[in-house]
């Protein structure tokens, strides 16, 4: 294989976009993002679940 096939511009969006789904995981489970989130499953990745970033955490850790 010669040479990377993206520009710089190419790779600077890139790394956006996955510095973005490390932020937001839930962005995976996008409809538009389907083909991508297909090809993660296709090399053995596991997404977390989707309900998984709704919930927003209480906060409240005292026991009752």
């Amino acid at each position: 294989m010669s040479g990377c096939p993206f520009s710089a511009e190419q790779l600077v969006q890139l790394k956006a976009f996955i510095s973005a789904c490390q932020a937001e995981p839930a962005l995976l489970h996008h409809p538009k993002l389907e083909f991508f989130k297909d090809f993660l499953l296709s090399m053995g990745a596991v997404l977390p679940p989707v309900h998984s970033f709704n919930a927003k955490p209480s906060g409240d850790t005292t026991p009752g």
